[in-house]
């Protein structure tokens, strides 16, 4: 899933980002790279797991 770039900001700091997805874990990206993983929870957020780009 791509991300905005305020949102790709809050991800990359390890706050979630308000997202409706399906339950589980996500390769999240924002325009032309992979930030790293997250995981969607059924409250509609998607909490950063494991964070690849700096």
């Amino acid at each position: 899933m791509r991300l905005e770039a305020a949102e790709a900001l809050r991800f990359l700091h390890g706050n979630p980002v308000p997202r409706e997805l399906a339950p589980g874990r996500h390769r999240v990206y924002d325009a032309d790279r992979l930030l790293g993983i997250g995981e969607a929870t059924a409250t509609g957020t998607l909490q950063p797991r494991r964070l690849i780009a700096a």
